[in-house]
């Protein structure tokens, strides 16, 4: 079943078109979610990606109460504003999760902080009522993953790619996944409730994966 239309950017070299599937399974772990809200979110499916039919890329979702045969009107789940002089900000690498009382945790990253719009911090936030409103944003990482930091001397390298139909070409850099993070965002949720994010982080001069742990009251 079409979950929406999607809208990418293939020439672009700091995007990522990864997007994730998440269902809520808080029946199954006694979620302390009132009888009547739990009764209408468990087994919902909720689908994350990055899109630009906006101008930029931003993180939308939809979700469906029927098993996957209908979905929502896909919604913007980033809450920042698009820039008035510059492109972007555009964010990228969104990950989903349901806990056990059938939050809705969506973390990605988030470059409104970066005037270059290439380096990125990781941000998260919450549905309390099914994917309909979210919580306003929160900060993940206290320090800005930098892609000068890391690339090597030849990122600027780009390289010209023909598809084999004759169609358009497409141009992207060697070393794209200095600027994407190398598809490696995550999010799971704990038997206890508490949400587990993982993202790229370079603060340390070395491309690692950290994590933290995010509770949602």
């Amino acid at each position: 079943m079409r979950i929406a239309d999607w809208y990418n950017t293939p020439n672009s070299s700091y995007l990522s078109s990864m997007p994730q599937l998440a269902v809520d399974r808080s029946a199954r772990f006694g979620a302390r979610l009132r009888s009547r809200l739990r009764s209408r979110l468990r087994d919902r499916l909720y689908a994350v990606w990055p899109d630009t039919r906006s101008g930029r890329s931003e993180i939308y979702l939809s979700w469906s109460a029927d098993g996957g045969v209908t979905w929502s009107a896909p919604r913007v789940v980033n809450d920042d504003v698009a820039r008035k002089d510059a492109p972007g900000p555009d964010h990228l690498q969104p990950a989903i999760a349901v806990n056990r009382d059938g939050a809705v945790g969506v973390s990605w990253y988030d470059r409104r902080d970066d005037a270059e719009d290439r380096g990125w911090r990781a941000r998260f936030s919450a549905s309390l009522d099914g994917g309909v409103t979210f919580l306003p944003s929160v900060l993940l990482s206290e320090a800005a993953y930098v892609p000068a930091k890391t690339v090597p001397q030849s990122v600027n390298e780009v390289l010209e790619k023909f598809p084999k139909n004759g169609g358009p070409s497409t141009r992207r850099p060697r070393w794209n996944f200095a600027f994407t993070g190398g598809d490696t965002a995550g999010i799971s949720a704990g038997a206890d409730g508490v949400f587990h994010t993982f993202w790229t982080d370079n603060r340390t001069g070395v491309m690692q994966v950290f994590t933290s742990a995010v509770t949602v009251r």
